[in-house]
């Protein structure tokens, strides 16, 4: 608390240091003599060190070659011999070091581990002590002032704090070889990803007139992309949140611009995806070939700096939430290479651990490398904590088998990419969120995680997409604009681009999106594309609308809000809601009407075609788990099923469950030696009622209809269970089918 408390009045004026350390997180220059000493004596003077190296010596350990169960330890007994054996006969093939901790006697038993909160715990990671004063003061005075991270970020001060404790704690921990080093866990630019205009400290500021000066070029530039006067460069205070609501959010009609508000909400992403680099780099130098990286990442968001594309260009290891598809994105963008875990918790249910075994086998089928096991204090239960409770011997079961030697290539395995992306901007993320807060009034603040996880449009349509897609049969991707601008899609393996909600498009991107469909893609938006530009100022019509073949009247309006439509919106007769009103066709583009409105607009374009649904498809990852939705959802499902095979996109697998909803997941797996595994599970965990009747009517008939004659064997027990292009098989519920598939 004494340095935290040092740090917020500490008020130095913005100086070439300080400009030196904005710079030094955007990547632009390099900063000499503010960084982790490296070389040194690596020696500890704690523990017995002869004992240590004799027991690694003697005991060749299996870390990081295999799928990892990893203890977090919060209570529960304290390590011991015996505790470390009863845990590697259960499963669990390592634990967390927290901070201090000398790893040497966990060694020393035997036992792998990862070190935790090596740059603190508490600086990257805002606690709630530190977070919600400044929030709350905020809330009373409305004034910028008071905005100023506990920990400014761009503060050397910050900086070579982490640094020192990085120092301290990587090497003390690498000669042990951890399996890998997390900087803090929950990291953020607020607190998680709760709204907050952090940061106004002086030091954020004139890294922020830097960056400024370096994206525009000229004063004037500015000017006209801001829609105001800047006198210059050095004077420039960006707006708060509710300046900017002030402004913009005003009758029915949409924000003009959020250049201003954009531009810093983009420059905090980029300081905290930068003083992540620098501590990744300073920890691999004290620990060569260890990966490093964070714990607890957030869905994409608007405020927090959760800008994934940003942040997986830095690291070598994250373990994010699995929130509004946030896994699916990160499987698609991390490097080849970056260590993916998840963390598995205890169910509030007894009858709901079934939940926790499918989430195992969940996390294998999809290449992770391993799972962080919530916690010892809830493993073993009874006064003593020498007994397993319920939760623990679920993962007993389950444990020993995907951690063996048998399961260890799936965590190695290539997932297959489809032939369909999603498209991600992180400025349509923080666009959304404005349109989602439009009727909030002050109470934006408190727009908090927990909450967005339900009324996010951005959430619901990325997890909408993702399982649209799954249920149809094909493994979501996703492509971000700076990955469109660079390497294009030629070569990428694309045929089909989704615009989920991607009200904002530069030119350059909607260029490229025509050349894509020009050379024979196919292009699907569910509302009305680039209505804004890249710095969020309303244009008079959608940069794409040409192409789409649509035109708005004078009386169109945005009807989706939080992930929903809103009341009174027209729908189609099964209940799917339209996006837009007020939206006719031009050039005699085909469409659907609905009243007076229209949707479906499909037409051709070169070798190409582009479809406009118009309709609110954001609903679909929550309605199609549930039966009275069934209409909306199969409707969905049948127009985008139609294009697809309009443009020849079919399924390279099929799997046919008599009874079942169309719900099943298939992925294909690409093993080290070449073989090919199919892990197909019913994608349904998200709603507790339909789990359980799944998992009580238990294994059922599969037929599995490959585009090939192969032969299909059990990857467990290798039995055949058939050979050619249709093979019959069981699907089990909670564990899933891994099938081994060999061509013929």
């Amino acid at each position: 608390m004494g340095s935290n408390k040092i740090m917020r009045v500490a008020r130095p004026a913005p100086s070439r240091i300080l400009v030196a350390w904005s710079l030094l997180s955007l990547g632009l220059v390099c900063l000499s003599g503010v960084t982790a000493q490296s070389g040194g004596d690596l020696s500890d003077t704690q523990g017995d060190k002869a004992a240590v190296q004799k027991a690694l010596a003697q005991k060749p350990l299996r870390w990081g070659k295999g799928f990892q169960a990893l203890l977090w330890r919060n209570e529960g007994p304290a390590l011991s011999k015996d505790m470390v054996a009863v845990l590697q006969r259960i499963g669990v093939t390592g634990v967390v070091v927290d901070q201090d901790e000398d790893p040497g006697p966990i060694v020393k038993m035997g036992f792998p581990f990862y070190l935790d909160h090596a740059a603190g715990k508490g600086i990257l990671h805002l606690r709630a002590k530190d977070f919600d004063p400044v929030r709350k003061n905020y809330e009373r005075k409305r004034t910028w002032e008071v905005l100023e991270r506990p920990y400014p970020l761009l503060l050397p001060a910050t900086r070579q704090k982490m640094l020192d404790l990085l120092n301290t704690r990587v090497k003390r921990a690498a000669k042990y070889g951890p399996l890998m080093i997390s900087l803090d866990d929950e990291i953020s630019v607020t607190r998680l990803a709760n709204p907050l205009d952090f940061c106004f400290h002086e030091s954020s500021l004139a890294g922020f007139r830097t960056w400024l000066r370096a994206r525009y070029g000229t004063v004037q530039r500015l000017s006209r992309i801001w829609g105001r006067d800047i006198e210059s460069f050095d004077k420039v205070r960006p707006p708060t949140t509710d300046e900017v609501r002030d402004r913009e959010l005003h009758g029915a009609g949409l924000p003009q611009s959020l250049a201003d508000w954009n531009d810093f909400r983009e420059f905090m992403d980029i300081c905290l995806a930068g003083t992540l680099g620098q501590l990744t780099e300073s920890s691999r130098r004290l620990a060569p070939g260890v990966p490093v990286g964070f714990e607890g990442g957030q869905a994409p968001a608007a405020f927090g700096g959760w800008n994934w594309p940003l942040l997986l260009q830095k690291v070598d290891f994250v373990e994010p939430y699995d929130i509004g598809g946030t896994r699916e994105l990160v499987l698609s963008l991390k490097k080849p290479g970056t260590l993916h875990y998840e963390t598995i918790f205890p169910e509030r249910r007894v009858e709901m651990l079934p939940r926790v075994q499918a989430r195992i086998y969940d996390a294998l089928g999809h290449g992770l490398d391993g799972l962080i096991l919530w916690s010892s204090g809830l493993i073993f239960e009874g006064k003593t904590k020498k007994r397993l409770s319920a939760y623990g011997r679920t993962l007993a079961r389950e444990l020993r088998i995907v951690t063996s030697d048998q399961a260890a290539p799936l965590c190695h395995a290539t997932l297959e990419k489809g032939p369909i992306a999603i498209y991600e901007s992180q400025r349509n993320v923080r666009l959304l969120w404005m349109l989602d807060s439009a009727r909030d009034g002050l109470t934006w603040t408190r727009r908090f995680g927990s909450y967005e996880k339900d009324h996010s449009t951005s959430q619901a349509g990325r997890l909408s997409w993702i399982r649209l897609l799954q249920d149809l049969g094909f493994p979501p991707r996703f492509l971000t604009p700076e990955s469109l601008l660079t390497r294009g899609l030629r070569g990428s393996g694309i045929r089909a681009l989704v615009l989920r909600s991607t009200l904002s498009l530069s030119a350059e991107e909607a260029r490229a999106m025509l050349t894509f469909v020009r050379a024979g893609g196919l292009l699907i938006a569910d509302e009305r594309p680039g209505i804004y530009d890249e710095n969020l100022n309303l244009r008079s019509k959608g940069i794409l609308d040409m192409l789409f073949g649509v035109q708005a009247d004078g009386g169109s309006r945005r009807r989706v809000r939080e992930g929903r439509a809103l009341a009174g919106t027209p729908r189609l007769p099964s209940k799917l809601s339209l996006a837009e009103v007020g939206l006719i066709p031009v050039m005699r583009t085909p469409h659907q009407r609905v009243g007076k409105d229209s949707c479906a607009f499909e037409r051709p374009d070169g070798k190409g075609r582009v479809v406009l649904l118009n309709m609110v498809t954001h609903e679909y990852w929550a309605d199609r788990l549930d039966a009275r939705n069934v209409d909306r959802c199969r409707d969905l499902r049948g127009r985008i099923k139609r294009v697809l095979r309009l443009m020849e996109l079919v399924p390279n697998v099929a799997i046919e469950v008599r009874g079942y909803p169309t719900i099943l997941e298939k992925r294909w797996l690409k093993l080290k030696s070449g073989e090919r595994v199919l892990y197909v599970h019913p994608n349904c965990m998200e709603s507790e009622e339909l789990f359980l009747r799944l998992v009580k009517s238990g294994p059922v008939p599969m037929r599995i209809h490959l585009p090939f004659a192969g032969e299909v064997s059990d990857f467990w027990t290798g039995r055949v269970l058939g050979r050619g292009r249709n093979v019959s098989a069981k699907l089990d519920p909670i564990r899933g089918s891994f099938l081994r598939v060999k061509r013929l």
